[in-house]
């Protein structure tokens, strides 16, 4: 387990992403949390090739939903339209976007 700074942790993780399994804030689409702060590209974290797991369904609001959404077309376009990573649903089909 790295301990630390999570910008940190994001750039020694940066370096060799095959190592390691990240669990961060942010399923809902919570504005500022690490997932967010990702899809958004305010660090220089590289989407390409990565593994997004949900590991929950979106709590039934409609500001839910919309950030949830909102966080979807985020990562989108941080991966180039559809290539570069996968997200998974947890009690869904998986499905890449």
């Amino acid at each position: 387990m790295i301990q630390g700074d999570y910008k940190k942790v994001l750039e020694r993780v940066e370096k060799n992403k095959e190592e390691y399994l990240l669990i961060v804030t942010g399923h809902q689409g919570e504005p500022g949390s690490v997932l967010d702060r990702l899809a958004r590209g305010e660090h220089n974290f590289d989407l390409t090739n990565t593994t997004i797991i949900f590991a929950n369904n979106v709590i039934p609001h409609p500001i839910n939903e919309a950030n949830r959404k909102i966080l979807e077309e985020r990562l989108k376009e941080k991966s180039g339209n559809n290539k570069g990573y996968t997200c998974i649903w947890s009690r869904q089909k998986a499905r890449i976007i």
